[in-house]
């Protein structure tokens, strides 16, 4: 009795064990190289353009991969408004004066700050809703 529960134990041990397949192992790993070349080329373009069009005092910035939109965001914050900037496509949403105006649709209203935090966790995925970008 005790050897038949031992060798049932082996197997289901064994079994529990199998990983995935190799290839589909493969393609996970590549998956994720792949995925953090992306986030390196967003960081890397995010400091460039950030440099070049909106590194004043008083101002800072955040860079995101968003893996499932496939697209890099750089929010910018100063003391006046917040902008969320689509940097592949060059799409910029903001919230000033109590106004969001959120692009491509261009919808402008006078949306909440909480709902304009929450369109920017939803692009920036990680960032929590109430973060705020550190200054550079």
């Amino acid at each position: 009795m005790v050897v038949l529960i031992s060798l049932f134990l082996l197997v289901v041990t064994t079994a529990l064990s199998c990983d995935r397949p190799k290839s589909m192992e493969r393609q996970s790993v590549e998956s994720q190289k792949l995925n953090y070349e992306l986030q390196e080329r967003c960081g890397k373009r995010a400091e460039q353009i950030y440099k070049e069009r909106w590194d004043l005092a008083g101002r800072s910035y955040q860079n995101h991969y968003n893996a499932r939109l496939n697209k890099c965001f750089m929010w910018v914050v100063d003391s006046a408004a917040e902008y969320l900037i689509d940097i592949n496509e060059n799409n910029q949403s903001m919230f000033a004066n109590g106004r969001c105006i959120i692009t491509p649709k261009n919808k402008m209203g006078g949306c909440k700050y909480d709902e304009w935090c929450a369109f920017v966790e939803s692009m920036m995925e990680e960032t929590a809703q109430g973060d705020r970008p550190t200054s550079r």
